[in-house]
């Protein structure tokens, strides 16, 4: 296929990267389809088994109502008069701030970006510990149907007489 684009296109075949990908499907012996020949044999093919949700009000989602948006400020105060808590402080914000490349945000747009990002603070963790997790109402527990059947069992690793008495 490489060899058959490398002339539609004019591409000289030994100006491109000798890699031993390329050597392998540039060799005139590559062989494109040997691949599709390996299949799977019929008895070690899976077969789902059919079965039925436990619980399907479970699994409903109900709607929830969005909450009312942000107002925003047509001139926001400088970041550092804005009002911190424990998970955001002035120098986590600062160090957030650090990181978008300067000349991008105008003054104003990084206060109204600090305005916004002190009003929803709970959305940023900095440790494990401040890690959250979604509300059951909007994503409720999943429950997996266990389905009744006989476990199968792979063969024992055969332990070499050697190594027995270790």
């Amino acid at each position: 296929m490489l060899r058959e684009y490398a002339r539609l296109t004019l591409t000289d075949i030994p100006s491109v990267i000798s890699t031993s990908w390329t050597d392998r499907v540039f060799d005139d012996s590559f062989d494109i389809f040997a691949a599709k020949r390996v299949y799977k044999p019929v008895d070690r093919k899976h077969r789902p088994v059919l079965t039925y949700m436990p619980n399907p009000e479970a699994q409903q989602f109900k709607t929830i109502q969005p909450p009312t948006p942000l107002n925003l400020p047509t001139h926001p105060i400088p970041y550092q008069q804005l009002k911190f808590s424990k998970r955001v402080t002035l120098e986590r914000l600062e160090s957030m701030l650090a990181k978008i490349e300067p000349g991008i945000l105008t003054s104003q747009e990084i206060d109204l970006l600090s305005f916004v990002v002190v009003a929803h603070e709970e959305a940023f963790a900095f440790c494990y510990a401040e890690k959250g997790s979604f509300k059951r109402e909007i994503y409720p527990d999943y429950e997996i149907p266990t389905i009744e059947h006989v476990p199968w069992q792979r063969p024992p690793i055969r332990i070499p007489f050697a190594l027995k008495e270790q």
